[in-house]
């Protein structure tokens, strides 16, 4: 028993722009460079520590966006409450 195959798109390569959508416009309106990050799921430790570094790393450049989403389950733990509401 094999779960079915589920079309995916090829990954985006080095240099690529990415594309852009009606929740996170490409390039930002204001022009700044936005910072775009998959993690895993909140629970894991190493998506955590990863956001941690982020969140640093976002204090010290407010010349640019970070954004971040929390799905419903990951709500749920908040381990990533610190991160500004976004606009």
């Amino acid at each position: 028993m094999f779960p079915s195959n589920v079309t995916t798109t090829d990954p985006p390569s080095v240099g690529q722009e990415a594309p852009s959508s009606s929740k996170l416009a490409i390039p930002a309106a204001d022009g700044k460079p936005t910072v775009v990050t998959f993690l895993r799921y909140c629970g894991c430790p190493f998506a955590e520590k990863t956001f941690l570094g982020l969140r640093t790393v976002a204090s010290q450049h407010p010349d640019v966006h970070f954004r971040s989403r929390i799905t419903q389950r990951c709500a749920l733990y908040r381990p990533l409450a610190g991160l500004p509401p976004r606009p």
